[in-house]
């Protein structure tokens, strides 16, 4: 029997989405189905596919908030570098006297 390449294609995405498939169904207490009849079976999977993007979404914003705070910080660290260069050389003896 030959296999056609839809099949043979159809098998690889398959294959690439069952990992997924079986981590939220381990880590996330998705083993059953709760939903009746093939349309609940077919929403549970889009609610799978929905819960799985939020948390990648989720991933992404935590990211993208982190370095923005990084870079903030280190604009403070140079600010204060810049700082004690050129104004604390100044303001030192000042207050070394008082």
């Amino acid at each position: 029997m030959r296999v056609t390449r839809s099949f043979r294609k159809m098998m690889k995405r398959r294959s690439a989405i069952e990992p997924t498939i079986g981590h939220l169904k381990s880590d996330h207490r998705l083993e059953r189905n709760f939903l009746w009849g093939i349309p609940g079976d077919r929403l549970n999977a889009l609610l799978f596919a929905i819960g799985n993007n939020f948390c990648i979404l989720l991933r992404a914003l935590a990211c993208l908030v982190f370095f923005q705070f990084r870079v903030a910080w280190e604009t403070v660290q140079r600010w204060f570098a810049w700082f004690e260069n050129r104004i604390w050389h100044f303001v030192q003896p000042l207050i070394v006297r008082a």
